[in-house]
């Protein structure tokens, strides 16, 4: 497969990631939200609100850990990945001496045609790392040298 072709299938699988998270995350909503339903219907205690306030506050968190996924997948569709790069940037496909990277957004890692491909930020260590380097730089991370061996 080539580096066209990977980097359209990592891609696809990072889109794929990120759909998964917002639709569980969007079911955990709904289910905190049934939750506090039946928790106002059914408390018959001295505090009938705890129950209720402890599901606003999950349904507030989930909500905010939902709208961040969405803005991370709305970042992740305006990636520019089809165009050739010359320098570790958004949407690059890197060769290094201790994997391939695409970088897009941390999602789990992929095998295509028997080669691990690992989705990374470039907010991660390793992103920020190998960040603007060119092929045949050598960069230190985490006491390892790494050869930026080919960028796609």
């Amino acid at each position: 497969m080539n580096a066209a072709a990977i980097k359209e299938t990592l891609f696809n699988h990072c889109l794929d990631y990120m759909n998964t998270h917002i639709k569980t995350n969007r079911y955990a909503y709904e289910q905190a939200q049934e939750a506090a339903l039946s928790e106002t219907k059914t408390v018959a205690s001295e505090e009938p609100e705890t129950g209720k306030e402890r599901m606003q506050r999950e349904m507030e968190t989930i909500g905010q850990r939902l709208e961040e996924i969405i803005e991370q997948r709305t970042m992740l569709q305006s990636l520019e990945y089809r165009k050739n790069f010359t320098r570790v940037e958004p949407g690059a496909l890197v060769e290094t001496s201790v994997g391939t990277f695409f970088i897009s957004m941390s999602a789990d890692e992929l095998e295509i045609d028997g080669i691990e491909y690992c989705p990374v930020s470039m907010a991660s260590p390793i992103g920020m790392a190998i960040s603007n380097k060119k092929a045949g730089e050598r960069v230190t991370f985490r006491d390892k040298k790494i050869e930026i061996e080919n960028i796609w």
